[in-house]
């Protein structure tokens, strides 16, 4: 993952407290095994609720552009933009709906993603994601 950061976008996120967004995160549905893998970084999600991001935050600064290369989690603004970008590169990706609260927003960026600290997966989303199993 790799976003570039939108600074006007951006500071729309800031400007906004007690606010719950739903945004869009491609995952990988390990159907035998009941369990979601996030891309990239292939973490192991194994039920629903909150998930956090794991390492720290690295941030790339060159010249006018500014880069977030790890250290959150990441997911679409957008999900007709996700499913265009999924499409695009990824071979076996599903999207689903995730919680993210305004505080735990890093930054958006300039392809209709968004990075942030943790993130809620609902019972609902996920019963959705494996319910041919039901």
């Amino acid at each position: 993952m790799c976003l570039i950061i939108n600074k006007r976008l951006t500071k729309k996120y800031d400007n906004v407290k007690n606010t719950v967004y739903v945004f869009y995160k491609e995952f990988h549905v390990e159907f035998r095994i009941a369990q979601l893998k996030t891309p990239y970084q292939y973490k192991t999600i194994k039920t629903y609720g909150v998930v956090e991001a794991e390492c720290d935050l690295n941030i790339n600064r060159y010249k006018t552009i500014t880069t977030i290369t790890g250290g959150c989690c990441h997911a679409y603004i957008n999900k007709q933009k996700g499913i265009e970008i999924i499409k695009k590169f990824s071979d076996c990706g599903s999207l689903i709906p995730i919680y993210v609260k305004s505080e735990d927003i890093i930054a958006a960026g300039k392809e209709n993603d968004i990075c942030f600290f943790k993130y809620e997966i609902k019972q609902k989303d996920w019963d959705n994601a494996f319910k041919w199993l039901h």
